[in-house]
């Protein structure tokens, strides 16, 4: 019968089996450090980009409430609203305090909130839409059919009142509501609903 020896002098280097168990080891560790790196670098990511998307939406609405509230009648003598619906508002105001009062159009345009300004031109004046200079104010809304981007309301608005319904009677509206839902577009990843009510100051009645 042979004798089998287990060889412990390890003068002559490592054993075949020494060598695999230590690259097991390594690996064992190597794996979940790797992918913890991955993690944090890819929430870093995602927190970075949602803070930048929320600063920049809630410095839009600071000044989306501002217009809004003092909107007028147009230089020709239109209502202060034009346009209202659920991705879309047009109005007028006097945004440099020239005298001239320019057409202001908020709207939704995919994952972006873009604004255009009219100057009204000619004799008599009128508000082309090939003057139209646009901005985009917003990005990364992920609004759906679900959240409006924008909500009418007339006097009855109490905190609760259910708004206006489609197509509109702008003449009606007394309060204007935009809700934005921010993020990044991962269904994964949480998002935000950033959301102000602005009353018409100039066309307000009993509210």
């Amino acid at each position: 019968m042979k004798n089998f020896v287990v060889r412990t002098d390890t003068k002559n280097g490592y054993t075949l089996f020494e060598i695999m168990v230590t690259i097991t080891i390594i690996l064992i560790i190597l794996i979940p450090l790797t992918r913890l790196q991955i993690n944090i670098l890819t929430y870093g990511r995602f927190f970075y980009n949602t803070n930048i998307l929320q600063d920049e939406a809630r410095r839009a609405l600071q000044k989306f409430s501002a217009e809004v509230r003092s909107m007028t009648a147009s230089s020709a003598g239109a209502y202060p609203i034009a346009e209202a619906s659920a991705t879309t508002l047009s109005f007028f105001r006097d945004a440099d305090q020239d005298g001239l009062v320019e057409r202001i159009h908020y709207y939704k345009d995919g994952t972006d909130l873009k604004k255009g300004i009219i100057i009204p031109t000619g004799n008599p004046l009128t508000y082309s839409s090939a003057n139209e200079k646009i901005a985009t104010v917003i990005h990364g809304i992920n609004n759906t059919t679900a959240t409006p981007v924008f909500e009418y309301f007339n006097h009855d608005y109490d905190g609760q009142t259910a708004a206006l319904n489609q197509p509109l009677d702008n003449t009606l509206i007394r309060l204007i509501k935009i809700n934005l839902i921010i993020g990044t577009g991962d269904a994964n990843q949480d998002q935000m609903t950033l959301s102000t009510q602005v009353v018409l100051r100039n066309i307000k009645d009993n509210l």
